[in-house]
């Protein structure tokens, strides 16, 4: 894993047993997308930074039309 996160643009070394990263890194900024290597170190990482929702406006449902408001 040390490897893969070096090529990345992490910084990390092994210490007693553990990865530690040596230099502090911003992996993401609001309003700015994602490269693909920052992508793939917050799936490494297993972090999650959007939430998405989905409202519903409208239905077709045994051939009937139905709006919400």
């Amino acid at each position: 894993m040390m490897d893969e996160l070096r090529k990345l643009g992490m910084v990390v070394e092994a210490g007693d047993s553990m990865l530690v990263l040596r230099t502090p890194i911003t992996i993401a900024q609001k309003g700015s997308p994602l490269t693909p290597e920052q992508a793939k170190i917050l799936v490494k990482f297993d972090r999650k930074i959007i939430n998405f929702k989905v409202s519903l406006d409208c239905s077709w449902e045994n051939g009937q039309f139905n709006e919400f408001k």
